[in-house]
């Protein structure tokens, strides 16, 4: 393991025990409290999330490429994932030995049990009964469904899976840029497209704060880090089963359209290579020479997905992953390795992903539903 996956994966742990420590207070889980004060508690989570980026972004250039020395997404992803649920197994012991005898209260079956007694607690006195309590989710599931709705859902789903993956092996080659857009009669779009991007990132050089702040900004590791907080937030947040179950059917549907649009890209760029600004213009580079296709690009597509779905779910939310999802567009045009065309892409993408999964999930709605009642019976949902 590298040292850089290494501070990635304690960056991560300790944004995620930052982050508990708010969320914690915000929906009451005594579980996850380690300060009572709701103040202190508040004031100590997003003093150490703060910490947690300045450490990690404040003291060493971030931006590395995966094959050399960096994490690529797949990666990020498991590294970010472990450091989670080693943040929330830490908060379960330390809460496990303070909390240790000091709660006889009768245990719900949902997020609402970490409000008293313990997780090992809670843990325990359902032990005997989860697996009829799943019998009786799985049982209910079936009895509400609707099959031609169910049938209809899984059968778009899994056309849509084999439409993509059929796609991308009928490629035979990949075309340039510029030979589709000429065939298109595009040239004027393209011109201004390239003009914009000359413009923000002539910017660069006139202050070196700005420069340094946005080449933050636009890191693999900043605002991807940021989404994965938030995700973790919504799962974790909200009164009531009801609101809790919208934030988490929202979550389920933002990886979902993640893993769309992820795959509709690598579609994409098995037909059309774009290259980056830096290879056919004089661009003022403040990031590291980014080797895949420019057009559209993946980082923002995955982002705006997320954004989108957690807009249908959740507008608040929403609007604020959409407005960092431009910040991040923006910051990547400004450090020479994108053009605004391929942000706008990778907006329309994130719709149309996000868009096929609600529509989808309105019909499965069960199979989310299900997942988060098992989780229940776990005191994790």
């Amino acid at each position: 393991m590298s040292r850089f996956a290494i501070e990635y994966f304690f960056f991560a742990l300790i944004s995620n025990l930052g982050l508990f420590s708010l969320i914690a207070d915000k929906s009451n889980l005594e579980l996850m409290k380690v300060i009572k004060h709701p103040k202190i508690s508040v004031t100590l989570g997003i003093s150490t999330i703060t910490i947690a980026f300045i450490w990690f972004f404040g003291f060493e250039n971030r931006n590395i490429n995966d094959f050399e020395g960096g994490l690529d997404a797949n990666m990020q992803a498991i590294f970010f994932t472990m450091a989670a649920l080693a943040s929330i197994i830490i908060l379960l012991l330390l809460n496990c030995v303070f909390r240790k005898g000091k709660s006889g209260t009768k245990i719900k079956r949902d997020m609402d049990v970490l409000r008293k007694p313990t997780y090992l607690e809670s843990f325990l006195q359902q032990l005997k009964s989860i697996w009829s309590s799943i019998c009786l989710i799985i049982n209910g599931t079936k009895q509400t469904v609707s099959k031609t709705k169910l049938s209809t859902g899984l059968g778009l789903s899994l056309f849509l899976a084999i439409g993509l993956q059929m796609t991308y092996l009928s490629s035979s080659r990949i075309a340039h840029w510029s030979n589709i857009t000429n065939k298109l009669n595009l040239n004027s779009i393209i011109v201004y497209d390239e003009s914009l991007t000359l413009s923000i990132n002539g910017l660069v050089g006139r202050s070196s704060r700005i420069d340094s702040i946005m080449s933050v900004f636009a890191s693999d590791y900043f605002f991807p880090v940021i989404f994965a907080l938030c995700l973790m937030g919504i799962w974790f947040s909200g009164f009531g089963e009801k609101n809790r179950a919208i934030n988490q059917q929202g979550v389920i549907f933002s990886i979902i359209s993640l893993a769309l649009v992820n795959w509709i890209v690598f579609v994409i760029n098995a037909y059309l290579f774009r290259p980056r600004p830096f290879e056919n213009h004089q661009v003022n580079l403040i990031f590291y020479k980014a080797t895949d296709s420019s057009f559209p690009s993946n980082a923002l597509a995955v982002l705006f997905a997320i954004s989108i779905a957690i807009l249908i779910m959740n507008r608040r939310y929403g609007i604020i992953s959409i407005i960092f999802s431009v910040i991040y567009g923006i910051s990547r045009i400004y450090v020479g390795v994108h053009y605004p065309l391929d942000i706008i892409s990778a907006l329309i993408l994130g719709i149309i992903a996000a868009g096929i999964v609600s529509y989808i999930g309105r019909l499965i709605y069960p199979i989310p539903l299900t997942v988060i009642k098992l989780l229940r019976v776990f005191s994790l949902a």
